[in-house]
């Protein structure tokens, strides 16, 4: 079950399922959050590039990134 922090960063990120944060770093000496994202075993998407549904998963590495929110 998430917490109530996972969730409100889930909604405020817009995310959807089977998208989940897992893991909610804060560091306030270097001022900078790291959220960490994941999804089930066997969960379905999407196709960003032909938008056929239901594609399994493909990609499973690891990956950072970095976003502003302005």
């Amino acid at each position: 079950m998430p917490s109530p922090i996972d969730e409100l960063f889930s909604r405020a990120l817009g995310l959807e399922e089977p998208w989940q944060v897992i893991e909610i770093d804060f560091s306030e000496a270097d001022q900078e959050i790291n959220i960490y994202l994941d999804f089930p075993h066997n969960s379905r998407f999407k196709c960003p590039k032909c938008g056929r549904e239901d594609v399994p998963a493909y990609d499973t590495k690891g990956n950072e990134g970095k976003f502003s929110v302005a």
